[in-house]
């Protein structure tokens, strides 16, 4: 009967996966480092994840699942200027503490990376256009004023 996966094990794949990518880069690194990083063999990693990509995209979706979880609720919860200084403000910080997961994001091949990009605006626009609707921000194009705050936030990673 075969085993069935322990999430203890795979905190372990991703947290050394992480530092792994971390430190000898995304495409230097191969399965082979990583299984023996988080001693067990390769095939038992594949139980896990069937490709390095499969990796990498999961330490990526957590982050932004985490930016994500900072960002929206200021902008949903507090009103205008207020609402988008908390907002970019927390990003700054999220950004300052996943250094490496920002540069493994500019790592990984663009198509790996840009739909999972589009994650952040996506959860963005409704809090952006009630904001509009209370008459907080200017009436003006959601989308804009998310994309303007995604950029924000991007060229925080970046700089």
């Amino acid at each position: 009967m075969p085993r069935l996966p322990d999430p203890e094990r795979r905190a372990l794949i991703l947290r050394v996966a992480r530092q792994h990518f971390a430190r000898a880069g995304f495409t230097s690194t191969t399965m082979a480092d990583i299984a023996r990083a988080a001693g067990m063999g390769v095939g038992s990693l594949y139980v896990y994840f069937p490709t390095k990509d499969a990796i990498a995209l999961t330490l990526l979706h957590m982050y932004l699942d985490e930016l994500e979880r900072a960002i929206v609720p200021p902008m949903m919860e507090l009103h205008g200027g207020e609402a988008l200084a908390r907002s970019i403000a927390v990003g700054f910080q999220l950004a300052a503490c996943n250094e490496d997961i920002i540069l493994l994001l500019h790592q990984v091949p663009p198509e790996m990376s840009v739909p999972i990009c589009q994650q952040l605006p996506q959860a963005l626009e409704p809090a952006v256009a009630r904001q509009i609707s209370q008459g907080h921000f200017r009436p003006g194009d959601p989308e804009f004023i998310t994309q303007w705050v995604n950029n924000q936030v991007n060229w925080a990673i970046t700089a």
